[in-house]
């Protein structure tokens, strides 16, 4: 706050806000060589790999993140109108967890990291349960 007291950002300012910004958002920004900024996604998540089709009918989703896409609840209503299920939390029962675009590279220390880990567990354990990213899942939706 004290850094917009006099209605102007000096470069030191201007770069603590950036990486204000950065560690709230989990997106960091490049510069390309053409000057543009490209937004750089955390690249560790432990997606299935290759991403599988997804099924909707019957099968249950759980949604961790923030869905670039909207607001979860909206997501939530794609899967259902496609007969899908929305489970509340990580179990055995979900065969999909769709993890939010709107990454942190931080995410095992993060509130949603908790559903990740739960998740790669029980894959780990033999339940059949995907993680997918949501870009993914978005392809799935509208090809």
């Amino acid at each position: 706050a004290s850094m917009l007291q006099d209605d102007a950002l000096d470069p030191d300012e201007s770069l603590e806000l950036l990486n204000i910004l950065r560690s709230f958002s989990g997106v960091g920004i490049e510069r390309s060589k053409v000057g543009e900024a490209v937004a750089i996604t955390p690249t560790d998540l432990p997606f299935n790999s290759p991403a599988p089709d997804l099924v909707w009918d019957g099968r249950m989703f759980v949604f961790t993140g923030v869905m670039a896409f909207g607001p979860r609840k909206d997501c939530q209503a794609l899967v259902e109108e496609r007969g899908g299920l929305i489970g509340g939390g990580v179990s055995k029962k979900v065969h999909y967890l769709v993890v939010g675009s709107v990454g942190n590279e931080q995410w095992r220390h993060s509130t949603y990291g908790t559903k990740i880990m739960k998740a790669v567990e029980l894959r780990k354990a033999g339940a059949s349960i995907a993680i997918v990213g949501e870009d993914h899942w978005q392809k799935m939706l509208f090809g």
